[in-house]
């Protein structure tokens, strides 16, 4: 199985730790949120696709061809601000059937993504108290996804968002990517369920445990707290 890791974005809201490297480079308890994507993926995966873009020569020069044993193919995407879509269409050429995609910048646990992968499509989730930034899920009686708001489009508050982790195959780029309402942006989650329903393929919604956006410089030492925290707690579970 693939993963598509989407990693060609400037990261502007992190201000000058991206001046001179990118951001799926910054560390996060010892490790890069790279190598935190590559340790969250389940042994299903043995290729991994990395979209990359900003300062790319840096991340190619970092992990070469593979991560422990797993393939790295690199694609570059060379308008980085074309949304999650464009970015994953930069891969079309090379994704074949069932494959996951993410983006760079969230940290989530390997049993997490095992429970995505274990559905035909599927969309993580999380019970949000406030969305803020994050997309606002509808899900009906079933668990199959209805409706997706972005974030720029909802009125904030609690509710489902969506966590940047998908599970999808090829037939995503069968149909017309969705262009974002107002915006120069093809989203990968609203083309997602356009093509459920014009395949009739259910999406279905994952509820996930566990999820950290690195989106500004304050996010790290609060990730960093959270991790150890988890790690802490772990042990704790097994003595």
């Amino acid at each position: 199985m693939q993963a598509v890791i989407l990693a060609a974005g400037r990261g502007t809201r992190m201000g000058e730790k991206t001046k001179n490297i990118p951001k799926p480079l910054l560390r996060v308890s010892g490790k890069t949120l790279l190598e935190h994507k590559f340790d969250a993926l389940p042994d299903q995966v043995d290729e991994v696709i990395l979209i990359v873009g900003y300062l790319q020569e840096l991340i190619r020069a970092q992990f070469g061809n593979s991560y422990n044993g797993r393939k790295i193919t690199y694609v570059e995407q060379e308008n980085p601000v074309g949304g999650t879509m464009d970015a994953l269409l930069q891969a079309k050429g090379i994704l074949k059937g069932k494959f996951l995609a993410t983006n760079a910048d969230d940290i989530h646990t390997k049993e997490d993504v095992r429970k995505c992968i274990e559905q035909e499509w599927a969309l993580a989730v999380m019970h949000m108290p406030e969305l803020d930034m994050s997309s606002s899920v509808h899900i009906d009686a079933n668990g199959t996804i209805t409706e997706i708001i972005e974030a720029d489009k909802h009125t904030r508050g609690p509710g489902v968002g969506g966590v940047g982790l998908y599970v999808l195959d090829t037939r995503i780029f069968e149909i017309e990517p969705v262009l974002l309402e107002g915006r120069t942006e093809y989203g990968l989650p609203q083309t997602m369920l356009a093509a459920s329903k014009a395949f009739k393929i259910p999406l279905t919604a994952v509820e996930i445990s566990f999820r950290l956006h690195i989106t500004s410089p304050d996010d790290i030492p609060y990730a960093e707290l959270a991790l150890a925290a988890r790690v802490s707690t772990a042990r704790k579970k097994s003595i």
